[in-house]
């Protein structure tokens, strides 16, 4: 039993004489790949038609009738031309029907295309040892394919080239939208552990993601079946000429970078063009990723590290003292002292696994270093947004000294934090314009409701410290001092009774001896 389906567009009145049977008409070569169906469409005039046709594939229900397994994604529509069975394009909608567009009523059945694997095409950046397979008939729609491990596979459909290399078996699942044009994406992986991918390509931002600023039209969603822990890389071919055919603008290729999408907002991250037209981007996740245009702030060359108490003399530093950082993105290699000095703000970190970080610092904030220490349990992304005043949410704690740091983190995952600022007592007092007594200094975090102290010590170097196992909004308050209460005044000791009634009964004794003694005499 076929579900069959045709929906016509005539341009006047028509008859059709449809013929379903599982063999083809007489003088037609049975296809050895086909799933045993064929149509004849026989039109009573040569009058256009625009057609679409459909066939429910129920995967199941083949596989039992040809006795052997199908490859839903490599299943086509295809027509005799006269002389030959020609593929046409061909995808699986969202119902699970095998769908194709054409103008030709003619004989049609449906194929399993397995081309065999051949050279890779002469194109820079592809191995030669990449084995590659033609699906240049097809647009991949829920494209269904296994990468072997260690072995570079390329796949070329009718609108892109896609290059999958991986450490592990990964099992793809491929989805193409026909408007996406002439794009060549590679993904490299290294999972700790086999995993499925879809690959959804389209030249629009899926639903509940907000359209990039500036982007080329492309957009990758991929979406992992686990949490797998891996190390990826995403490389999208760049031909300036064809985009810029495309956008119908000039493009400024230096400017371009990989961003993925946090849920609320485009993450920038740090990109390449290698020596073959490779726009690179190092990930540890999968998510929604565009190409976009943001003249990003080029990264300068490492510099000494500033000479100031507690930066150890190994610290990678980088000069950005004309900058005031705004969603400025940056990756923290593992266990590397990394500081980024910025025109109002210095920031010191050290993390024991990779770091994604977005750093926004208010203008009104003035020139305060402060450290953080990471030990997570496995690679984080923060956003920290630094300000002299609370966030609108949060009330202002009492004597603070005019400085929040809002550290929100991708995940909940366990970590342990240590917060230090150095306190320079003279420019602090300046700025805000009051005695701070620095042994009443402790950090504090917003629980939501009040302002809770934490442990905190000055260490030898003079930052103020504080451990933590999570995020918040924190800032640094100067504790009032608990009065002392005034002594009271002793008590007048209570009379012992004991002890006077004896002194009573000998003097009593005393006066009856005297009296005796005079009766005597």
């Amino acid at each position: 039993m076929h579900y069959l389906t045709l929906n016509l567009e005539p341009s006047s009145s028509l008859e059709l004489d449809i013929n379903i049977d599982v063999k083809p008409p007489e003088n037609i070569p049975e296809i050895m790949d086909g799933i045993e169906v064929y149509m004849t469409i026989e039109p009573n005039a040569t009058t256009p038609v625009n057609a679409t046709l459909g066939l429910y594939i129920d995967k199941e229900t083949i596989k039992a009738e040809l006795g052997r397994d199908i490859q839903p994604g490599l299943l086509c529509w295809a027509f005799w031309n006269g002389s030959a069975w020609e593929a046409a394009t061909s995808w699986l909608d969202a119902d699970g029907y095998l769908v194709a567009r054409t103008n030709r009523l003619l004989t049609w059945t449906v194929r399993e295309m397995h081309p065999t694997p051949g050279p890779p095409p002469n194109i820079l950046g592809v191995p030669h040892t990449a084995v590659a397979y033609n699906y240049s008939m097809i647009v991949p729609r829920r494209f269904v394919w296994r990468v072997k491990e260690r072995e570079p596979t390329l796949l070329t459909f009718e609108n892109c080239i896609m290059m999958f290399n991986s450490t592990r078996a990964v099992d793809l699942n491929i989805t193409v939208d026909t408007n996406v044009a002439s794009r060549f994406f590679t993904l490299r992986l290294s999972p700790r552990e086999s995993l499925s991918l879809a690959v959804h390509v389209k030249t629009t931002p899926p639903s509940g993601v907000t359209k990039a600023a500036k982007d080329i039209g492309i957009y990758v969603d991929i979406e992992p079946n686990a949490t797998v822990s891996t190390n990826a890389t995403l490389s999208m071919l760049i031909d300036k000429e064809v985009i810029e055919t495309e956008l119908g603008r000039e493009i400024n290729v230096s400017h371009l970078t990989w961003a993925y999408w946090d849920g609320s907002k485009w993450i920038p991250v740090e990109s390449f063009v290698d020596e073959n037209d490779h726009l690179n981007a190092k990930t540890d996740h999968f998510s929604t990723w565009a190409v976009v245009e943001i003249p990003l702030i080029p990264k300068p060359m490492p510099v000494v590290p500033p000479q100031v108490p507690g930066i150890p003399a190994n610290a990678v530093a980088y000069n950005y003292s004309e900058t005031i950082p705004t969603g400025f993105a940056w990756r923290m290699k593992p266990h590397e002292t990394t500081v980024l000095a910025f025109k109002n703000f210095m920031l010191m970190v050290n993390a024991s696994e990779s770091l994604d970080l977005d750093l926004t610092v208010s203008s009104d904030v003035a020139g305060r270093l402060f450290s953080l220490a990471l030990t997570p349990g496995e690679s984080i992304s923060l956003d920290i947004d630094v300000t002299a005043s609370p966030p609108s949410d949060v009330e202002a704690a009492p004597k603070d000294i005019d400085l929040y740091v809002s550290i929100e983190p991708n995940t909940t995952a366990p970590v342990n934090a240590t917060l230090s600022l150095y306190i320079d007592e003279t420019a602090i007092e300046a700025e805000i314009g009051r005695d701070i007594d620095l042994s009443r200094l402790t950090w504090a975090y917003w629980n939501g409701e009040e302002w809770v102290s934490v442990e905190s010590i000055m260490d030898e170097n003079g930052y103020l410290k504080a451990q933590t196992s999570h995020f918040s909004t924190w800032t640094i308050t100067e504790t009032t001092p608990i009065p002392e209460p005034s002594p009271e005044p002793e008590p007048t000791p209570p009379i012992p009774w004991a002890l006077y009634g004896g002194a009573i009964a000998i003097v009593a004794l005393a006066v009856i001896v005297v009296s005796v003694l005079r009766k005597r005499a």
